[in-house]
């Protein structure tokens, strides 16, 4: 193939050829946070929007399922959260140019004010390949959900059907797991990446029964009763580390 060939270019020549991303042992580069939607459903009505995060050096990823696409608050506090939690001070902020996500991204930016410093990036239109890596990661990550979700349904003898509030809880811990313990070619996890260290943390399965509990604000315990309530595990809170646990009367931590 030659780039002076007619007969090349027409048979298989791209508008702007898009090279990999060599690898920056160093870290020297700008930390780079790619964003994108994604759906995820039983049906073609694409019931399920899911906004999906990736950054681009230590390869952390992060989804979160919200109720509509835009600059939704969930949306916004998730996202502000997650880029809190890598400790980015500057960055590159990159999206394509759908109103709704560029709208999305604005308002993040606007909330993380001036802790963090951020510059936007769009891919330009109709590039799908400019959009590669998010795409790619977004992939693994509704893979991970489909896991996730026939675990569940494979243990508890129940079918899962779109609006279960469990559905909203397991996108989360889809990027959590993949952060924390898949290995890329350099035998490194995310989370290696990022803190220098492997995750040590104490996990079970996503929706198991366990026994937590509770964090008593002020007021006194009957000493009669017991400290212990039965909820499920559905997550940790990557900020904080807090077990998320649901109950029947909500998620506490």
């Amino acid at each position: 193939w030659r780039p002076w060939c007619a007969s090349c270019v027409d048979g298989g020549a791209v508008s702007q050829p898009h090279h990999p991303t060599p690898d920056d042992p160093l870290n020297s580069r700008l930390p780079h946070v790619l964003m994108d939607y994604f759906f995820m459903g039983q049906d073609d009505s694409k019931v399920l929007p899911m906004i999906g995060l990736k950054e681009r050096q230590c390869k952390m990823k992060f989804a979160h399922m919200v109720e509509e696409k835009g600059p939704n608050e969930y949306a916004i506090d998730q996202i502000k959260e997650d880029i809190e939690s890598m400790g980015i001070r500057r960055m590159i902020f990159k999206t394509d140019q759908e109103p709704a996500i560029v709208a999305l991204r604005e308002r993040v930016i606007e909330a993380l004010g001036t802790k963090v410093e951020v510059i936007p990036e769009e891919s330009p239109v109709g590039d799908h390949q400019a959009n590669g890596e998010i795409e790619n990661a977004i992939r693994e990550l509704e893979k991970q959900i489909r896991v996730l979700k026939y675990s569940v349904e494979r243990s508890m003898q129940v079918v899962i059907k779109d609006d279960h509030p469990v559905m909203a809880w397991i996108p989360q811990h889809a990027g959590f797991l993949l952060s924390r313990f898949q290995v890329s070619k350099d035998g490194k996890t995310a989370h290696e990446r990022l803190k220098g260290k492997a995750y040590r943390g104490e996990l079970v399965d996503f929706a198991e029964r366990v026994t937590y509990m509770p964090v008593v604000h002020g007021g006194k315990m009957n000493m009669l009763q017991s400290k212990w309530e039965l909820g499920r595990f559905i997550g940790i809170r990557p900020k904080s580390g807090e077990k998320l646990i649901m109950t029947t009367e909500g998620v506490v931590k």
